[in-house]
């Protein structure tokens, strides 16, 4: 269109269809960023030291990488459907069926079990490069076990902190199999990618 470098933007921005997915792609993306790391922070900073069922946490957390967004979003299916094995243990505790699959909930899920192992690795790795010393000194110094936390090892992981929100981000705007499979059937939960 003429000598407009930005009429691809304009055009692109003024699809309503296309900004919709922009504004339902931040409405998911920035809820499970954060949930990521929020879930992720008290279990890499655990990590750091060595206890009994270390390896089998990890495990269990790495997991979801393994299977891919694909076959997560395939169980969540059969485990979160209406005779799946959550609605089934909903139900002998008295609560009555929920509907967790095929929509914002379902999708934010699947997303969510995707997302967080990519965060915990990052985050295992900034908590587990924190020269432990500097707690030392503190605690010696009568630093309280939350006043080291806060002041000292959640200071000097807060770069992690921040590049481990943005790949969360980055992986859950790429999450269309997540919304595809388990999201909304009329496109409720349509995602940019």
């Amino acid at each position: 269109k003429g000598n407009n470098p930005f009429s691809n933007y304009t055009d692109f921005l003024g699809d309503p269809y296309l900004r919709d997915s922009i504004v339902k792609t931040l409405q998911l993306a920035l809820p499970v960023a954060v949930v990521s790391v929020v879930f992720a922070v008290p279990l890499a900073f655990q990590m750091r030291r060595d206890f009994r069922g270390r390896q089998a946490i990890t495990l269990v957390l790495m997991l979801p990488l393994t299977f891919g967004s694909i076959l997560v979003a395939q169980g969540m299916m059969r485990v979160f459907s209406d005779g799946g094995w959550v609605n089934l243990l909903l139900e002998m505790v008295g609560i009555p069926k929920q509907q967790l699959i095929y929509n914002y909930v379902g999708t934010f899920i699947a997303t969510t079990t995707v997302t967080i192992p990519f965060v915990f690795l990052l985050l295992m790795g900034f908590f587990g490069g924190i020269n432990r010393s500097l707690e030392h000194a503190a605690a010696s110094l009568g630093a309280s076990r939350a006043a080291r936390f806060w002041r000292i090892t959640l200071q000097l992981a807060s770069p992690g902190l921040v590049q481990a929100f943005l790949l969360a981000l980055v992986e859950t705007l790429a999450g269309f199999p997540s919304a595809i499979l388990v999201g909304h059937t009329d496109n409720a939960t349509h995602v940019l990618t």
